[in-house]
């Protein structure tokens, strides 16, 4: 049985009062961030929202995983996604904002659905401000999921 690591939950303080502990608009981390490095700058340019010269399989998705995104009609990742599914599949903690429609729950959700153990089960806790997002998360993921055996559940 493999065991997979349990990766804290960090809450990013500011050192300082009144300092935000996010990065600036430019991806670079405040000076004296202490959690800078957990930082990917996620920075498309205006108007790209996919990184076209990537597809998920360049980003190590394994084959079951890449089928549900091809059923979804997923060609190529995002740039949030493009981003944040290396170092999250390394095991590295992130932090991340992004807006609406830039691929968030896939950026977050397909490394888990590569890397949960679905012999063991309740291995992954996501929170979500409102019970429409939640629902809206749980769909998603079942949906890139459809060729795993992990499934989602919503909780409210």
């Amino acid at each position: 049985m493999t065991t997979l690591p349990i990766l804290p939950m960090t809450h990013a303080e500011p050192e300082q009062p009144n300092t935000p502990a996010h990065p600036t608009p430019t991806g670079e981390s405040i000076p004296g961030d202490p959690h800078a490095e957990h930082y990917v700058p996620a920075t498309p340019v205006k108007g790209e929202i996919f990184d076209e010269g990537q597809t998920f399989a360049d980003l190590g998705l394994r084959d079951f995983v890449l089928k549900g995104c091809d059923e979804a009609g997923f060609r190529h990742p995002t740039v949030t996604q493009a981003n944040f599914i290396p170092p999250i599949m390394a095991g590295k903690d992130v932090l991340g904002q992004a807006k609406t429609g830039t691929g968030k729950t896939a950026a977050f959700g397909l490394p888990m659905l590569q890397t949960l153990d679905p012999n063991v089960p309740f291995q992954a806790l996501i929170l979500a401000p409102t019970r429409e997002l939640a629902i809206q998360i749980t769909h998603e993921l079942d949906e890139l999921g459809k060729f795993t055996p992990i499934r989602a559940m919503t909780l409210y």
